[in-house]
């Protein structure tokens, strides 16, 4: 699943899709983007113009955020199969701009021992990219004026399956503006053929990045961990 994720340079990403003229000026950079908080995205109606909204669809109807609990993550395999996610998946795809995202490895603390933190995943060259999803329109979102957006994800590949089952799907800029514009078919068939772990690299963070509304720079910071076995040349990234 994807449960966290960063966007730690917004300007970068705009840099790599020329085409999107208009963003929201408030973006500050990211380091620990949480369910149910405000995110950027870009949706297929209006695909040269990023905008707002909800990560997830909200389970009830309250207005409170913080009451409600978010469906943050469709799988791609059987996102056609159920009727609610083909119907806004055809009709309101979108893109979520990231930079980085964090998984969780299923593994249990010894006795004594507290949780380890997540892995965090990036590019090598740091470059930006964004995750496929679909949105429900602020007009018929249970939370009025906010649209509802939910990350597609996949099966797990390369690194990213070292540490967990699933994984977002990824989409590099030549890709955006296909997966936006193409046909249902078109967008289905990129979401599974993508190289979706080309070029990626993966260290371990600490658990400060499972409190939510933490978000800070030191949450993509490495932290030394003999026990997570990754090479030591990928914890000198920063």
């Amino acid at each position: 699943m994807c449960g966290r994720y960063t966007l730690t340079n917004p300007a970068k990403f705009f840099e790599q899709c020329p085409w999107i003229i208009s963003w929201p000026q408030s973006l500050t950079p990211r380091y620990n983007i949480a369910p149910g908080q405000r995110i950027m995205m870009v949706a297929a109606a209006t695909s040269n113009v990023a905008t707002e909204g909800h990560w997830g669809l909200s389970s009830g109807f309250s207005k409170d955020t913080k009451a409600v609990r978010w469906m943050i993550n469709a799988r791609r395999e059987t996102v056609l199969q159920k009727p609610m996610f083909q119907h806004w998946f055809g009709t309101h795809r979108c893109l979520v701009p990231a930079d980085g995202f964090y998984e969780w490895p299923v593994e249990k603390a010894g006795r004594g021992q507290a949780n380890r933190g997540p892995f965090y995943f990036l590019r090598e060259d740091r470059l930006p990219f964004a995750f496929a999803g679909f949105f429900v329109p602020a007009s018929a979102a249970p939370i009025s004026g906010e649209s509802q957006c939910v990350i597609l994800t996949t099966a797990a590949v390369g690194l990213v399956a070292k540490v967990h089952s699933r994984m977002p799907v990824i989409l590099d800029p030549p890709s955006m503006r296909a997966y936006l514009q193409g046909t249902l078919e078109q967008a289905m068939r990129d979401s599974l053929t993508m190289e979706m772990d080309r070029d990626l690299r993966m260290y371990r963070v600490g658990s400060q990045v499972n409190r939510n509304g933490w978000d800070d720079p030191d949450c993509v910071l490495p932290v030394k961990d003999a026990s997570c076995g990754v090479p030591e040349s990928q914890n000198r990234l920063f």
